[in-house]
């Protein structure tokens, strides 16, 4: 389909039979169908400056959590040092009956995971 000809017109026209048909589906008590787009990357519209696009507080928050999250380094920094430096000086102690309660538990939990799979 050439796009680089459709009208801004057109485009709402379409958008306005898209949402009766799905209104009509609704109100049948059926699900929505899928509507494919395809690649309208070339349309252009005539936007008025009047329009604009409000986003839901859980939606910024979640925009928000994922450049939070983006901007954590994988490695805290800090950490690793911290227990570099206990290593080198001698003063990092390893409780070996908690590691060896930790190494039990997780076998113990690949077992039954692995026995429920059966």
């Amino acid at each position: 389909m050439d796009v680089s000809k459709v009208k801004s017109g057109q485009v709402q026209e379409s958008r306005t039979q898209t949402q009766n048909q799905v209104a009509k589906t609704k109100s049948a008590g059926l699900t929505a169908p899928v509507v494919d787009a395809g690649d309208i990357s070339g349309i252009k519209q005539d936007i008025k400056s009047s329009e604009k696009v409000e986003f839901s507080p859980e939606a910024q928050m979640s925009k928000e959590a994922f450049q939070i999250a983006r901007n954590t380094p994988d490695v805290r920094a800090d950490k690793v040092k911290e227990l570099k430096d206990a290593i080198r000086n001698g003063s990092y102690k390893v409780d070996s009956k908690a590691l060896a309660d930790k190494m039990l538990q997780g076998s113990l939990e690949d077992s039954l995971l692995s026995s429920a799979k059966m």
